[in-house]
């Protein structure tokens, strides 16, 4: 759940806009919404000015994520793209004609974050988890909380539910797939209580690490859940849908 390495820029992510269907929108809307238009294509890093962004694009580990996020200054320069990326997805929604607005606000995906509102929690969001203090914590505490089996003890946390033993339901349909989205709707349930997410998280990466790990991850789970106001339940886009847009 709290992937450090992409959760400060997690709300600037650039997209591919690979997901959009463009069969449910008419070519007109298409060509003024979408493509080269869209606030996420329009502000796709695109040269060296944004190093650490294309950097994590790149990373293929968690251990290179550690030795990326260890490096002097790398955590500040990710807090001033993620600045300006923000900066500019503002002014490209800001500018979007009130068509566009109303396509991205209603859309079942991602783009339905594309508001004022949630890129102005962003801003706030930044200035919590950039803090000098909390940059160092990050630095102080990378090994251990991107750790595999800690990531995955947390993960625990948002789907506390979690059975991948379907025998014990029973379903009036023959359709395979049915019978498996309604084994991962009644096993797999996520968690909409965000102060229990965090504190789950927090306890969990402080019994593994320690107190100042366990603080680290209330502080940053607070921020992305709390402050930025990133949807779990219900409806909302998942987090899993969101981190597509890191991949090229």
């Amino acid at each position: 759940m709290f992937r450090l390495t992409l959760v400060i820029v997690l709300i600037t992510a650039a997209a591919s806009l690979k997901h959009v269907s463009k069969a449910r929108r008419s070519e007109e809307s298409w060509e003024k919404c979408y493509r080269d238009k869209h606030p996420f294509r329009q502000c796709r890093p695109k040269d060296c000015t944004f190093p650490m962004y294309i950097a994590l694009e790149r990373v293929g580990s968690l251990e290179d994520a550690k030795k990326l996020l260890r490096v002097e200054e790398n955590l500040e320069q990710m807090c001033r793209e993620a600045g300006a990326l923000l900066g500019c997805l503002t002014t490209a929604v800001i500018q979007a004609p009130a068509e566009c607005k109303e396509l991205y606000k209603n859309s079942w995906d991602i783009d339905s974050l594309l508001t004022e509102e949630f890129l102005s929690n962003g801003v706030t969001f930044l200035r919590d988890v950039c803090y000098p203090e909390v940059i160092e914590s990050i630095r102080r505490n990378v090994d251990c909380i991107l750790e595999e089996s800690v990531i995955d003890d947390t993960d625990i946390c948002l789907r506390p539910n979690i059975d991948k033993n379907c025998s014990g339901i029973s379903y009036n349909t023959d359709d395979y797939s049915a019978i498996i989205t309604a084994c991962w709707d009644e096993k797999y349930r996520i968690s909409c209580d965000v102060d229990d997410i965090i504190e789950c998280a927090s306890k969990k990466v402080a019994a593994t690490c320690d107190e100042d790990a366990g603080g680290l991850v209330e502080l940053i789970g607070d921020a992305f859940y709390n402050t930025l106001k990133y949807p779990i339940c219900p409806g909302g886009p998942r987090l899993r849908t969101l981190l597509k847009y890191f991949k090229k």
